[in-house]
């Protein structure tokens, strides 16, 4: 707050003299009561000779019957009358300009007030950048300079307004929330133009949170407004009992309010540009990340084609028909593994870029068969091993269906199978499930694995993330890619592992609609 300022009070006084050159209102209050008192005892002297003349016989014979003296006498009794008059007018004015002088003072005092708030808060601005800490700055400032007990500071989101701060012990709670046109505050807002109330609230006025029959003094609402656009609602209160707002009050707390508006507004922008260069500088890291993973990948099946058609160039004659067979069909397992690799990657970019799913019903059983016998064949012939990956459908779920794109649903469940086979032991069995879950079909995919350790759980649908500790064979884009093609259907993919106990991936997808179960095909964006 402000430090009070020492100043020279100065006023023009005419013929009237002054203690020390300095007149005081006090001092004018004093001159006109001897000059009331003089007069009256002037009136009252007049008064008594007049009727002491007029009443005893005696003294009347010893004035003399002039009429000259008589009007002598009423003549110098009016000067005096006017010259008390004149005196009095006199006094008067400077009273009036002396309480005049007072209220410029104090509405000078009071502008110095706001002015001094105003440049603490543009300092605190300066300092602190955060939207919370400027938000406590602009509450704490305006209740300071309007005297106020209670006062919140509502932000708009979207087409809603939310208290942000609040202080004292009657104010909305954090948190609540108003729509535009709603309360008093959803008024301020949709309206743009502040509002001084007075007495009890009406219940549709009094925000949630507030005490139904508390008594309510006067209350001040003002618009945050900042690049003619409303970030926010300022409210302000004083209880009942307490000095009410006034129209003065109402302004100057409208002039601050334009200054909290534009705080807060580049406080939000400030916020939001850190933020996107956050992210920007987490893209850039995971494009460097994506960059390094995949040169590596690359590499290595490209390194491994290259050897083996080096092996069978230069000694082809002398690795007969049984290391010929297994060089191709190396070469072959390695250009499988970087198609898969390319695959992927193209996959990946054509969800970004907001692919279409082709969607018609299909039947999940007939769906997940073939890939099922596909991954147990296929693990088979890599691993060496029998590996048990079978389908069990729930009864009743021989018939399930969704509404999908086929080609998207294959590349979901072949990625889990594939991945369930990855992390799990050689012949350690996976299990596919499907069952009927409030509507939705629920496909379950669990492996017998070594699990995925807790602060992992979280990560594992991100790009470019795989499980630590294991061997790379990806560039950690399958499941984001799954999750990705399953929110575009409407579903839900998690996961829930344990260390040492194994996975389960969980893809619900929820059933066509009766009236679409015999359509023949839709479209929908990722």
């Amino acid at each position: 707050m402000g430090a009070p300022i020492d100043y020279d009070r100065r006023v023009g006084t005419g013929s009237l003299p002054a203690d020390d050159g300095l007149p005081s209102l006090a001092a004018i209050e004093r001159r006109r009561r001897r000059l009331w008192l003089i007069t009256g005892f002037f009136l009252m002297t007049a008064s008594g000779v007049v009727a002491v003349t007029l009443t005893d016989v005696a003294v009347a014979e010893h004035v003399p019957d002039i009429p000259a003296v008589r009007w002598g006498l009423f003549a110098l009794a009016s000067a005096f009358l006017l010259y008390v008059f004149d005196q009095e007018r006199l006094l008067r004015g400077l009273t009036r300009a002396f309480l005049a002088h007072d209220i410029q003072t104090a509405t000078l005092e009071s502008r110095i007030l706001d002015l001094t708030t105003l440049t603490r808060l543009g300092h605190s601005v300066n300092s602190v950048l955060t939207i919370s800490d400027v938000v406590e700055a602009v509450l704490g400032a305006a209740t300071e300079l309007a005297g106020a007990r209670n006062g919140s500071v509502m932000l708009r989101e979207d087409e809603r307004l939310r208290v942000m701060s609040s202080a004292g012990p009657e104010a909305a709670p954090a948190g609540v929330e108003v729509a535009l046109g709603e309360g008093l505050a959803g008024e301020v807002a949709a309206n743009r133009r502040p509002l001084l109330v007075s007495g009890q609230l009406e219940p549709g006025e009094r925000a949630e949170g507030r005490a139904e029959h508390r008594a309510f003094g006067s209350s001040v609402i003002v618009p945050l407004i900042a690049r003619d656009d409303v970030v926010g609602v300022l409210s302000l209160e004083r209880p009942a009992g307490k000095s009410e707002f006034n129209d003065l009050d109402l302004h100057s707390i409208a002039l601050f309010a334009d200054h909290a508006g534009a705080a807060i507004s580049n406080a939000q922008r400030f916020e939001s540009e850190r933020d996107t260069a956050t992210r920007l500088t987490d893209v850039l890291e995971l494009r460097s990340e994506f960059v390094a993973a995949l040169v590596h990948d690359l590499k290595n099946p490209i390194n491994a084609i290259l050897g083996y058609t080096s092996l069978l160039h230069d000694r082809w004659a002398g690795l007969g028909d049984q290391g010929r067979g297994q060089a191709l069909a190396a070469v072959s397992s390695e250009g499988e593994r970087l198609l898969h690799l390319v695959e992927e990657v193209l996959h990946s970019t054509s969800v970004d870029a907001g692919a279409e799913l082709r969607l018609v019903p299909v039947l999940v059983a007939d769906l997940l068969q073939p890939l099922v016998d596909a991954a147990e064949v296929g693990t088979r012939a890599q691993e060496g091993v029998q590996r048990d990956i079978r389908l069990r459908l729930e009864p009743g779920c021989e018939t399930a269906s969704v509404h999908g794109d086929p080609q998207a649903l294959r590349h979901v469940f072949t990625n889990l199978l594939d991945n369930a086979v990855k992390y799990s032991p050689p012949g350690s069995p996976v299990d596919v499930q499907v069952n009927d879950e409030l509507g939705q079909v629920c496909v379950a995919v669990r492996d017998r694995g070594r699990g995925i350790a807790a602060e992992d759980l979280p990560h594992v649908f991100e790009r470019f993330r795989q499980v630590p500790g294991e061997g790379r064979t990806g560039v950690g884009l399958g499941l984001y890619i799954a999750r990705t093609l399953v929110t575009a259907h409407g579903g839900r993919i998690s996961i829930t592992s344990t260390e040492g106990g194994g996975s389960t991936f969980q893809v619900r997808l929820p059933h066509p609609e009766a009236d679409e179960s015999l359509a023949t095909a839709g479209s929908t964006a990722l």
